[in-house]
């Protein structure tokens, strides 16, 4: 499958990515998912990329990112108060969503006052994330 025509709204900028990562190889099965499922979220406004030409398919998705990824597909709802962890300063893409989670039940963080933002989100950790946030 070879992917041509116009996108909008920034769309080809992922799947010239997914190309320019595949060094024009064919797609496989599974990447045509992954483009397919990229794309998908994209337009429904869930991910965005990690910049404005890179979409980083096989990367782990970070504690940061996933909580953003949830608040997004709740509707970016407002919290009260920021989250008062040290690591999340105003201002980064994530600080509203952190705030959001903690405000909703969905994260407490650590112990030591941390949410470590750029930790990977491990399986366990998405799923709690998940059913928190629909039992919200």
């Amino acid at each position: 499958m070879i992917l041509t025509g116009s996108i909008v709204n920034g769309v080809a900028i992922v799947v010239g990515a997914f190309i320019g990562m595949l060094g024009g190889k064919l797609l496989t099965e599974r990447m045509k998912t992954a483009v397919i499922s990229a794309l998908a979220l994209i337009t429904i406004g869930i991910a965005m990329g990690i910049t404005n030409t890179e979409f980083a398919p096989y990367r782990n998705v970070t504690r940061a990112q996933f909580v953003t990824f949830l608040w997004r597909y709740m509707g970016k709802p407002a919290a009260e108060a920021a989250a008062e962890f040290s690591d999340v300063p105003a201002g980064e893409y994530y600080a509203d969503a952190v705030a959001w989670a903690v405000e909703a039940g969905v994260t407490n963080g650590y112990n030591d006052g941390t949410f470590k933002p750029a930790n990977d989100c491990t399986r366990a950790q998405a799923v709690t994330f998940l059913m928190r946030a629909i039992a919200e």
